[in-house]
């Protein structure tokens, strides 16, 4: 499935080619020779998918317990630990070097020093997408991803993403609910509105999961003393980022909360500019619309509150909350929307409805 597109202005990061050569592995190199190739620039490095599946292996044995003596944010990996040992391991590789990186491929990318092997050896995606950065988020070693994360060339590195769900790490912490691991991506400049397959920015699950502290951590602007951890300089970003932003479902992100009845975290995105009345881009259905559609009545309640509340928007059918909630016999939504001022004149007056209709609210 393709990315959808967003409404509003869309970031300047990450180029697609530059993501496709960070991203795309030399499947026939594989097959043929039993190497992976990280397809990177003009040149290639490589190394044997036996080594990539023995750090994996190792990844997934480490013990958090072996990680609670390292400080949250590793500037270096020369404890004497499993980290330390993983590192090792990719020193050790043998890395061959095709044609070379050109100057003008490893400018592009990072400093030329930063782009060194044990760089491309944890951000190369092995045969099944994932690089070592995805798997510590996932086996949750905060600490290791930590240290990947320092060990990044560019941001650019941080927004590799996986071949079948186009998840990058951002994703990947935002549902493992890893809270400091989501923000170091963002201080060090992870591309907020990058898609998944599914269309989803980081914030659509995050808010999605109804996971506030996440919600915060993407919609919080980046600090001037945050970013004196990263070694790289990070272009400018745009935070709170693009709000009205829909996935393949047509949802915003104030969308997603609203279907999962998550109030607080509608409240945060309101707070920082998300439009009340947008609609859906395959019905029109605003969150006030979903609300009645539904009978839940504490969400109206809560969203009629609002000033700006627009009682009568109209779906794409003509439908407006009133009339969606008196099809589906919500009496309760129907009275209270009347109240508030939505128009009813059109609506049946021999509306009988049973008193256990509502039970579903």
């Amino acid at each position: 499935m393709n990315d959808i597109e967003t409404d509003g202005d869309t970031g300047v990061r990450p180029s697609p080619i530059r993501m496709d050569h960070l991203n795309k592995l030399h499947e026939e190199g594989m097959e043929n020779s039993g190497s992976l190739d990280l397809g990177y620039g003009s040149g290639s490095m490589s190394f044997t998918s036996v080594d990539v599946k023995s750090l994996r292996d190792d990844l997934a044995r480490l013990d958090s317990n072996t990680l609670e003596g390292l400080p949250e944010q590793c500037e270096s990996i020369t404890e004497k630990t499993d980290i330390d040992h993983l590192s090792e391991k990719t020193k050790n590789m043998t890395v061959t070097e095709d044609e070379g990186f050109t100057e003008e491929c490893v400018t592009e990318s990072g400093p030329k020093d930063r782009v060194t092997p044990e760089a491309l050896m944890v951000y190369g995606t092995d045969s099944e997408g994932d690089n070592l950065l995805f798997l510590a988020i996932i086996n949750g070693q905060i600490s290791l991803a930590n240290v990947i994360i320092q060990m990044a060339p560019a941001a650019e590195w941080l927004d590799i993403y996986n071949d079948e769900l186009r998840q990058t790490a951002l994703h990947l912490s935002v549902l493992m609910k890893q809270v400091s691991i989501v923000r170091r991506l963002v201080i060090g400049g992870a591309c907020l509105e990058m898609c998944d397959r599914n269309g989803d920015t980081p914030l659509h699950i995050a808010c999605r999961q109804g996971d506030m502290d996440t919600v915060q951590a993407l919609l919080e602007p980046v600090r001037y003393e945050e970013i004196q951890i990263n070694e790289y300089s990070i272009r400018y970003q745009k935070i709170p980022q693009n709000l009205e932003a829909r996935n393949s479902a047509g949802c915003t992100c104030l969308h997603e909360a609203a279907e999962n009845g998550h109030m607080n975290i509608m409240k945060m995105l309101l707070s920082k500019g998300a439009q009340i009345n947008n609609g859906d881009a395959k019905r029109g259905a605003t969150v006030l619309h979903r609300a009645a559609e539904r009978g839940d009545l504490s969400l109206t309640a809560f969203l009629l509150g609002l000033n700006n509340i627009n009682v009568d928007s109209k779906m794409y059918d003509g439908a407006t909350p009133a009339t969606v909630a008196y099809g589906r016999r919500h009496v309760q939504i129907v009275d209270i929307l009347k109240r508030f001022g939505a128009k009813t004149d059109n609506l049946s007056d021999s509306f009988e409805i049973d008193d256990d209709s509502d039970s579903d609210m």
